[in-house]
Formats: C-alpha cells, sequence, structure tokens
C-alpha cells in the first residue's frame, strides 16, 4: 500500500536531486515562510523561513554535486511523515559520500507542503572530511 504522502516526499527528494547552489526554488517550493528545517539534526538550531533555507543549500550546494537520493520507505501518521533514505554526493569535487538518513515531516493543512523538516544521521563520514556541522 502507497502511503498517501509518499509522493509529496519524492518530489521534494527530486527537487533536491535538481537544485544548483544559483536555484533552490525548487526545494523552497515544498515549505511555507515560517517554516523549520533541521539541516543537521535537532542537535543543532533549525534554519527557520525561505530566506535562512535560500542561504543555508546555497552555501550547502557549492561544495555538494550530483546528490541522488535513494528513498527505501516513506510512512506517516497523522500529518506526520517519515522517510528512510540514502543520501550520497559528491563534496568537494572529489570526496563520494553516502549517508543513511531517517527523516521525519510535518505536512501543512494544505498537504502540499512542510512546517517542519528533521534529519537524523550519523555525521561522521562529514567529519572525517573536516566539513563543520
Amino acid at each position: 500500500m502507497v502511503d498517501k504522502y509518499d509522493a509529496l516526499v519524492r518530489d521534494l527528494f527530486k527537487a533536491f536531486e535538481v537544485i544548483t547552489a544559483d536555484d533552490i526554488d525548487p526545494v523552497l517550493a515544498f515549505f511555507g515562510p515560517d517554516s523549520e528545517f533541521f539541516e543537521w539534526g535537532p542537535n543543532h538550531p533549525p534554519l527557520v523561513g525561505l530566506d535562512a533555507m535560500r542561504k543555508a543549500f546555497s552555501e550547502l550546494y557549492t561544495r555538494v554535486s550530483g546528490p541522488s537520493v535513494n528513498i527505501k520507505s516513506v510512512g506517516s501518521v497523522g500529518n506526520t511523515v517519515y522517510v528512510e533514505r540514502v543520501d550520497s554526493f559528491l563534496f568537494d569535487g572529489e570526496h563520494q559520500v553516502s549517508l543513511p538518513i531517517a527523516g521525519v515531516g510535518e505536512v501543512a493543512e494544505d498537504g502540499k507542503t512542510f512546517t517542519s523538516w528533521r534529519d537524523y544521521f550519523d555525521p561522521t563520514p562529514l567529519y572525517q572530511l573536516n566539513m563543520e556541522i
């Protein structure tokens, strides 16, 4: 059985595969003006609002290329979405990184955007590349 938010989640991560440092709008279309995005997990302050997301994603994508997202599973309870995935990308043009991630999103009342997104992952591969998060 396909989860009711499966297409929304897959479309969000397709957008992450096509954005560039100069064009973050395909991802921002999935968030509202006051949405929160925990880019580095809930132990770090969230990005709040579209301007903060645009700035942070733009900075990140100056160092990331060729991103791909392999979604393993999607489920939801109420308006809370859970996704298991593996994000892969080339970091600084030379280091291939693959991160298993569990993400949790809160779907807005419109059913088309997210009010919050939190990713949970082991940052060790990023620390090994001296990436500050």
